[in-house]
Parts: structure tokens; C-alpha cells; sequence
């Protein structure tokens, strides 16, 4: 029995959907879908760390740290050379044996400083604890008086000064640096640095003599007092039209200021000298003396520092 080109076309219908229904399925099984699928690619981003990872974050170090030589460009001088005024050189001397050690123990700590041992290591932790030690141990305190000091010189005062600002700075500088790390191992509050409040015993009940604390500043190789020191001749007149013992008008210059030192600082004493006394102060109660380079009271590798050496200074005149 022959069939007809209707059944025929039925049957191919019939085929050509049970294939497309295998194909379904089989696609379905092999999860597949219309989106083509792509491998994943490598990136440079770490993986994810597995929940309850207990690796520690890596602490940051500080960019371009300072070397302890680079710092100490901007520190106070020490000492004084044999041929100072004697009342200068024994009390700079006595201040340069006191400071030296704390800036040997600075110099210590400051190389020692373990940045490359992460604070969160077990193993590094005490030398954490040990440096943030010492630098709480080498913030001095604030020179709140004068008293006990009796007849320090103006060299001697500003130097004390600036020694214990230079410290307390240096000092705060490196607890900075090591804070900065400590936080981004969330220990910081462990070794937040503790206040120190140290007073300084007064020594001696006997009132200090007449003292003025006054600089003249001069232009570089310039005797010439500028608008601003003839301001403040007013405030030094007042004070030697008051009677009173003699004292001297000490010109000095910077250790790295041209010309000849000797007789630029005799311009600059006499010129203040000639100021006063033209202001009503007694000749007598002034005598100018030269004193060159030797007693800076500030580095000289800086051009702020620079300008401070080159001053006028009062001394009360010794006996």
C-alpha cells in the first residue's frame, strides 16, 4: 500500500521535532545556555582570603625617612672652642656634657627603629615596646624657669632652649612615623606615648642678676641696624636708663658669613652701643666687644639659623 506525500511531510514533521526535543535535553544536561562560555582570566589582584584567615595585614613604612645625619643639620651646636669669653666656655661645655648622651641615645634609636619587623609578629613586638620606651625617656621637658641658673650667659639660655625644642621635635618626628605603622596594625593605642610632666627644682633662692634676653639682628655682612632692631633699641634703652651694673655689647657673626669675622663684629657692637647712648643710656654702662663666629646659637645650614648667629648680644660685664 503506497503512502501519500501528506503522510510523508507528517512524519518528516515528526522526526525533525523529536530531534529538536533531544537536543533540548541535551543541552539542558550540559547546563549550557545561549551566553557563550568564557575561562576566567588571571589578574594581578590577590584571591580573597578565606573567612576566619588570621594573616596580618602588612604595615606600611615610612617614605624616605630621614637619616640621623640629615636630622642633626638643624640641631643647636654643642660646646664652645678655647678661645670663648671663660664664663661661656665652662657653661657650654657643662651643657654639652649634659646633652651629648641623649643625642647619642637618639642617634640609637633612631637607626634601631624596627621598621622592617612587623608589630603584629610576636617575635618583634618587644622591640616595638623598647623603642617606644627609650623615646618616651628622651622627650625633655619644658625649661619652665630660669631660676637656679645665676649667672648664665645669653649664649648658654637660647642654646638650652633650642636643645630641648630640637629634641622634643626629633623626638615627636620618629613616635609619628612609628604611630603611623603601629595604627595600621590597629596598635596604637598600646603604645600611645604618656605625658611626661617633669618640673625643674629650683636651686638656688638667690634672685639671678640683671639679664637681657634682647638680640640685634643684622643683613648678612652688614653692620647697619635695619627699621625692626632700632624698634627694639627703644625696649634695651629703657631697660640700661634704669641704674644698674655695666655690661658689654657683644657683635657676633655666623660661622659661614663672609669677610673678615673679627672686624664686622666690631662694627655691629659699637653700632648698637652708638644707638644707645645717642637714646640717653649712660656711655659708661656700655662697653662693645668683638666676638666674631665662635659663639653661634644656631646651625648654620639654614638660612633661619644664620640669622639669629648674626646678632648683638648683652652680657653683664664681669668683674
Amino acid at each position: 500500500m503506497s503512502r501519500s506525500d501528506g503522510e510523508d511531510e507528517h512524519d518528516q514533521r515528526a522526526i525533525m521535532s523529536r530531534r529538536a526535543l533531544l537536543i533540548s535535553s541535551a543541552l539542558t544536561a550540559m547546563s549550557c545556555s545561549s551566553t557563550p562560555h568564557t575561562e576566567p582570566v588571571a589578574t594581578d589582584q590577590p584571591s580573597a582570603k578565606p573567612t576566619g584567615s588570621t594573616t596580618a595585614k602588612a604595615s606600611p613604612l615610612p617614605v624616605q625617612r630621614k637619616t640621623f645625619a640629615e636630622l642633626m643639620k638643624t640641631a643647636p651646636p654643642l660646646g664652645a672652642p678655647p678661645d670663648a669669653p671663660p664664663a661661656d666656655r665652662t657653661q657650654l661645655e657643662e651643657q654639652a656634657t649634659r646633652f651629648a648622651p641623649i643625642y647619642a641615645r637618639l642617634e640609637q634609636v633612631w637607626n634601631e627603629a624596627p621598621f622592617g619587623c612587623a608589630p603584629e609578629k610576636a617575635e618583634c613586638l618587644p622591640a616595638w615596646e623598647r623603642t617606644m620606651s627609650v623615646l618616651a625617656e628622651l622627650t625633655p621637658s619644658d625649661v619652665e624657669t630660669l631660676c637656679g641658673w645665676g649667672n648664665a650667659t645669653n649664649t648658654f639660655v637660647t642654646r638650652e632652649y633650642g636643645h630641648v625644642g630640637f629634641l622634643k621635635a626629633a623626638v615627636a618626628e620618629l613616635q609619628g612615623e612609628l604611630l603611623a605603622v603601629l595604627t595600621a596594625a590597629g596598635l596604637a593605642d598600646r603604645f600611645k606615648p604618656k605625658e611626661r610632666v617633669l618640673l625643674q627644682p629650683c636651686l638656688s633662692c638667690v634672685p639671678p642678676p640683671p639679664r637681657l634676653e634682647t638680640y640685634i639682628t643684622f643683613e648678612e655682612g652688614s653692620s647697619t641696624l635695619s627699621q625692626d632692631p632700632l624698634s627694639k633699641l627703644t625696649q634695651v634703652a629703657a631697660f640700661f636708663k634704669e641704674p644698674g651694673p655695666t655690661f658689654e655689647v657683644r657683635g657676633h657673626t655666623d660661622p659661614k658669613e663672609p669677610g673678615d669675622a673679627k672686624a664686622l663684629s666690631t662694627a655691629r657692637a659699637r653700632a648698637v652701643r652708638e644707638a644707645l647712648v645717642k637714646a640717653g643710656v649712660s656711655a659708661h654702662r656700655l662697653e662693645a666687644r668683638a666676638i666674631g663666629p665662635i659663639l653661634p646659637v644656631a646651625t648654620s645650614a639654614t638660612a633661619e639659623g644664620r640669622a639669629l648667629n648674626r646678632r648683638v648680644d648683652f652680657e653683664l660685664r664681669s668683674a
